[in-house]
């Protein structure tokens, strides 16, 4: 027998509290379904990208060059032998799976890109399932977030990439996992193996998100310092926080210097350098030959220009990094613009699909496209989130402002990375900024009407059975661990 609400709610049957998660995602499934699966099958055209990933499992991008990319998409690809290249990714999981399906139930010599998508589907079904859950309001509140987590989540601009080898499809999928274990997260009445287990997750689930890009591991720093903060708030034991500390700077921050120091994504590094050159710092610059000479580099010789080094000379010109930053604020709204059908659905070339699409159409033309809005709006839930975690530490509604701010600066570093480090195709590298900046108006919405009093916590998120203690109190009272 649990216990009653402390808050003066009245109860819900378990049918009740249920049913709004079951609903979301029959909806999820439904709505996925008829996108990924139901012809004509969307997905996007290839942009030469594919072939990172899928060489590594023995998958060959459809040719030649460049008839084969960009204007229409393809489902089948034939299966040869997995070749090297230097390029981590935690997509290379997924399609693993999904090439051992196609050779099971399929074809050896073929792989039909639906296995993939199935393979996504699974996945982000099971994210959203777990977002839904951790997520605990009264009734007619959660049915209101989760409709709007319907449109933002399941977007035809988001879901069209699970049918492909792009990254941006494990990018999402963790990215959703990773959020729903940061809100289950709330310092009170966990036990300590529940506690343990949910921060080892938490880990598991960042390395995860962090290694979907290369682009990706600057978010190991804001949630390293979320990690830190949840274990610090009396979550567990001073041992125990001190345990947290050491395991977790030693995989994160070391998974983060790992992943810059060693070679995992050295088949992009040079290929962006060479990009960001020609296609951003050439084109905008007054002496193109005094900006190598700043990177010790030459017309003439490149190599020894690198990611670090183009991070210098903007710091050193911050005038024209702020011009950078507009440039990619014109286009930080909108999609990539390469065909979402195969030539056999008989659609014209480079066009794109419509099924359900109502939210990215909705942010494409009425959402301001300029710096001021996009800095202005994470500064202000930043600000609110972290004036709510302070304010009453412990609560609901403070946990909450903490994730609010940990996503809100998750968003600035995922623009100024992919600002600064991308040149060509903006739309498509601003993919997760444009997820966390979704997910950061969803979640401020949150705390600001929980303190106006409209949203109220049907409970506290995790409850005890009668007789037992939260974790932190049993350790302060020198109980033996369980």
């Amino acid at each position: 027998m649990h216990e009653s609400p402390t808050d003066g709610t009245p109860p819900h049957s378990a049918v009740a509290k249920i049913f709004p998660t079951l609903v979301f995602c029959l909806a999820a499934a439904t709505i996925m379904a008829t996108q990924l699966f139901r012809h004509p099958v969307i997905s996007i055209a290839d942009n030469t990208d594919f072939g990172r990933i899928s060489k590594q499992v023995g998958i060959q991008p459809v040719g030649p060059y460049p008839q084969g990319f960009f204007k229409y998409a393809h489902v089948q690809f034939p299966i040869g032998k997995p070749e090297r290249i230097k390029y981590a990714s935690t997509e290379l999981l997924l399609c693993s799976i999904a090439r051992t399906l196609n050779t099971t139930f399929y074809r050896r010599d073929i792989f039909d890109i639906r296995f993939l998508g199935f393979v996504h589907f699974c996945a982000y079904l099971a994210s959203l399932y777990l977002l839904a859950c951790s997520i605990r309001l009264r009734l007619i509140s959660k049915v209101i977030f989760l409709a709007l987590m319907l449109f933002t989540l399941l977007d035809d601009r988001i879901t069209s990439y699970f049918n492909t080898f792009y990254c941006e499809s494990a990018s999402v999928i963790f990215l959703v996992l990773t959020v729903s274990i940061m809100l289950t997260l709330y310092p009170a009445y966990l036990t300590r193996k529940t506690i343990w287990f949910r921060l080892l997750s938490f880990l598991a689930c960042s390395l995860l998100l962090s290694y979907s890009k290369a682009q990706h591991l600057i978010l190991l720093i804001p949630l390293w310092c979320f990690g830190m903060c949840v274990a610090w708030s009396k979550m567990i034991s001073r041992k125990d926080r001190h345990a947290w500390a050491v395991a977790s700077a030693f995989l994160m921050l070391g998974g983060l210097w790992f992943g810059i120091e060693s070679r995992a994504f050295a088949g992009t590094q040079n290929t962006n350098i060479r990009i960001v050159l020609a296609e951003e710092i050439r084109p905008h610059s007054p002496d193109y030959e005094k900006d190598l000479r700043e990177m010790h580099a030459t017309k003439n010789d490149i190599s020894r220009v690198t990611l670090g080094r183009i991070g210098l000379f903007y710091a050193r010109h911050p005038k024209r990094y702020w011009q950078l930053l507009e440039r990619r604020a014109a286009k930080a709204f909108q999609h990539i613009p390469y065909g979402s059908f195969t030539e056999e659905a008989s659609r014209s070339p480079w066009e794109q699909s419509s099924k359900f699409n109502i939210w990215w159409h909705f942010k494409q033309k009425h959402f301001p496209k300029y710096l001021w809005f996009i800095f202005g709006t994470l500064a202000i839930s930043a600000l609110f989130g972290a004036y709510n975690y302070l304010k009453g530490p412990g609560k609901w509604r403070s946990h909450l402002g903490l994730v609010c701010t940990t996503l809100s600066i998750m968003t600035v570093c995922a623009y100024l990375i992919a600002s600064t480090f991308e040149a060509n195709g903006p739309e498509k590298h601003l993919f997760l900024f444009n997820i966390l900046f979704d997910l950061v108006i969803a979640f401020s919405l949150l705390p600001a009407a929980l303190s106006l009093g409209r949203l109220v916590p049907l409970r506290p998120p995790y409850t005890i059975k009668r007789g037992e203690q939260p974790a932190a109190q049993v350790q302060s009272e020198g109980a033996p661990s369980d």
